[in-house]
């Protein structure tokens, strides 16, 4: 792709790993009336203090420069919650290792109470390690109707059970040079445009640098850039989705979708823009502004924008519409889940639904670090600080993104259905000899389709271990190794 993929971008924000140990006294609960006259239970707190773990997120662009500066600015912004909670403190904890971190400081039993992760498929993969937040959501008669559907729905299994709640919502959108167009006698994209019309232009813009000599030109990125796809090769979910494809089967979360008839007219559609050159193909090195003239630009990070594109003239545009959806595009995965061992459940519960629902916390996140929030009533108000805080982006058309999310266009990657990384090789492999056109795009995603398949069958005949036989083997392990520090 012409940029680095959003997981590259999150990860190059984090350092080191963090652990935590529990300390303290379980407090007992009160029932009060809540939210329409609901009954909900608040827990109240014993005067021995409380340390709740609470392992969170915050942008590495964003207002400190290290994982610790940005763990006591995030400490500072749940003030408003403690308040409430007197005896309880929180610590929190950088959010780096990845799922593992996480994952494993839960098994050993040091795991933090609630905690922010971008990888569904690990966190779910098994039940002790996200709680089932169904009783809580009833208890607290809660609307779900109040974040994004599609990145909602993500965290719904096919048993039923809610894992998570949405931690923030990233999208994308196109950011256009209108410097480049300039300068070859382009059109602006207008209102309403079609993925016929980004087709066109891409082409314009590649032919008419072309004409002109130097080094080649790309309109636009393969697939209209990556958010998380499983491979640089083959276009994101909600590219496909566009065309009415998908990574994974409507409704069939088991079966994969990439055989269906949508999914093949999306990959043969940006395969021959990227094989005539008018975009950029997978892992090609462009630069928006000097050989990309439309590049995939998040919502998230938007302090990176303001500061490297400010010696362009550029804007942000909103997506075309696609044959099937109209307009779409990608939506972060980013989730709040509960550790199902916790030691106050109640008091977990409590601060996690206070930072997915309550205002405070989503706009302290707006103010730090620009990010958009899960909470769909709040995106006009991240409008009006967005160009408050980041000056450069105060004439940019923010409200691109905005109405992508009001109108629920915004797809989250489905893939993680299928995210274990056998399944991910395969699908990369078929991308590679796809694009090498080494095998067909029909044949070859009917027997990527058919691979997939299988191969998720026998993975779920595989027996997997326990929640408890997995602790038991990590404390042999940790047995084992300090024995073999104490001989050496």
């Amino acid at each position: 792709m012409g940029g680095l993929s959003r997981r590259g971008l999150l990860r190059s924000g984090v350092a080191a790993a963090a652990m935590w140990t529990a300390a303290g006294l379980a407090g007992c609960s009160a029932s009060i009336g809540g939210p329409g006259g609901s009954k909900r239970v608040v827990p109240s707190v014993q005067k021995t203090k409380i340390v709740l773990g609470m392992r969170a997120w915050g942008a590495g662009s964003g207002a400190a420069g290290s994982p610790q500066a940005i763990d006591a600015l995030l400490y500072q912004k749940t003030e408003p919650w403690r308040a409430k909670h007197k005896g309880v403190d929180i610590r929190v904890l950088s959010n780096t290792g990845g799922p593992q971190a996480v994952i494993t400081s839960i098994i050993a039993g040091t795991g933090p109470d609630i905690y922010h992760s971008w990888h569904p498929g690990i966190i779910f993969a098994q039940p002790g390690y996200a709680a089932d937040l169904r009783p809580y959501l009833k208890q607290y008669n809660v609307d779900l109707s109040v974040f994004n559907k599609a990145q909602m729905d993500l965290f719904i299994l096919s048993d039923g059970s809610i894992r998570a709640l949405p931690y923030y919502l990233g999208t994308k959108t196109l950011a256009v040079c209108e410097g480049m167009l300039d300068q070859l006698g382009l059109n602006y994209p207008a209102p309403g445009w079609t993925y016929k019309d980004y087709a066109a232009l891409c082409t314009a813009v590649a032919r008419g640098a072309a004409q002109r000599g130097g080094q080649p030109v790309y309109g636009g990125n393969y697939g209209l850039g990556n958010l998380g796809a499983p491979t640089a090769f083959l276009p994101p979910d909600c590219f496909l989705q566009g065309f009415g494809g998908s990574y994974v089967a409507p409704g069939n979360r088991a079966k994969c979708n990439l055989d269906s008839p949508g999914a093949v007219e999306a990959v043969a559609w940006a395969s021959d823009l990227a094989w005539n050159h008018f975009t950029a193909g997978p892992g090609a090195n462009a630069n928006f502004g000097t050989t990309l003239a439309m590049n995939w630009a998040p919502s998230f990070f938007l302090p990176q924008a303001a500061t490297a594109w400010r010696g362009l003239k550029w804007n942000y545009y909103p997506m075309p519409s696609f044959p099937r959806t109209g307009p779409v595009t990608g939506a972060t995965e980013d989730l709040w889940a509960m550790n199902p061992h916790t030691k106050y459940p109640a008091l977990a519960w409590d601060l996690l639904h206070w930072c997915a629902f309550g205002t405070p916390w989503q706009i302290a996140q707006m103010k730090m670090f620009l990010l958009s929030p899960a909470l769909s009533a709040l995106w006009d108000q991240w409008l009006t600080y967005v160009p408050k805080i980041a000056p450069p982006l105060a004439k940019k058309n923010l409200r691109a993104f905005a109405d992508i999310v009001h109108n629920n266009h915004a797809y989250p990657l489905q893939f993680f259905r299928h995210g274990d990384p056998e399944t991910e090789n395969l699908i990369n492999s078929y991308g590679q000899q796809i694009w090498g056109k080494q095998v067909g795009i029909h044949g070859g995603l009917s027997q990527l389709t058919a691979q997939v398949d299988a191969m998720q069958a026998a993975l779920a005949q595989q027996k997997l271990p326990s929640f408890s036989q997995a602790r038991a083997l990590l404390a042999r392990e940790r047995q084992r190794l300090q024995g073999m520090f104490q001989l050496s």
